[in-house]
């Protein structure tokens, strides 16, 4: 089978969205991600999305990027596609924050074994030529993690790469307020929780998982009798372009 999804694949977004305020299981952002790889092509151009057309994947497709099995893979997929048309992004443009849809439409053939989507018009914007602002991730690194809360704390540390000195190091700032929002958790979360269930599980994730492209660390600020600020520092690693 011929295929435009593969795990060397590049998923670009808008630094707006990854920033974005949502919840997605591992298979919904994963999902996800793997509709987008396909917009901008192994020679850099960005496809023109048309809110219209159909992307469609195949379940082998999948489950060849992601290594799982296809005979158990079409009904997480099916489920996971089902609930992104329910799901909301609220993401910050023009200054103010919006909330807005990932998909507009779903098609699924249980016979061929494939589903569809078309993207939302509002989406777009954030997925499909960029010129500036933007992040980058390989779909096959993506595919390795577990967690929905490593993909996106990876996101964030992608978004600053840009920041990296001689020594390709660089620090990712977020205060506590700011992080949980972009993992849709609610204000009275405790740190305790957030530190221990979430930050401490994703940065062990992502230095198991990426070990050969990044390292990083964390650092907690804590101006008075509250930790107000997470600093990640990462540590890109020379071998990696």
């Amino acid at each position: 089978m011929k295929t435009r999804y593969k795990a060397t694949n590049t998923i670009v977004i808008s630094n707006d969205l990854v920033e974005a305020y949502y919840n997605l299981t591992p298979v919904e952002q994963k999902l996800i991600y793997t509709f987008i790889s396909v917009i901008r092509s192994e020679k850099g151009n960005f496809e023109i999305v048309d809110p219209k057309k159909k992307y469609t994947l195949h379940v082998d497709e999948y489950a060849d990027i992601m290594c799982i099995a296809p005979e158990t893979a079409y009904q997480g997929m099916l489920n996971a596609l089902e609930s992104l048309c329910k799901s909301e992004i609220h993401i910050k443009t023009g200054g103010q924050m919006v909330r807005i849809s990932w998909v507009s439409a779903i098609e699924y053939d249980p016979d061929e074994r494939t589903l569809a989507l078309c993207w939302s018009p509002d989406i777009i914007p954030f997925i499909s030529e960029l010129t500036g602002q933007f992040t980058t991730m390989k779909l096959g690194t993506v595919a390795k993690f577990r967690s929905f809360n490593s993909m996106r704390l990876y996101g964030l540390l992608k978004k600053d790469k840009f920041k990296g000195d001689k020594a390709r190091r660089w620090v990712t700032e977020v205060t506590v307020a700011e992080f949980k929002n972009i993992l849709n958790l609610k204000e009275a979360y405790a740190f305790k929780h957030l530190k221990s269930n979430v930050i401490e599980r994703a940065v062990a994730e992502i230095n198991r998982t990426c070990q050969e492209e990044l390292t990083v660390e964390t650092q907690y600020i804590q101006p008075g009798k509250k930790v107000t600020k997470v600093n990640f520092e990462v540590k890109w690693n020379e071998s990696v372009p």
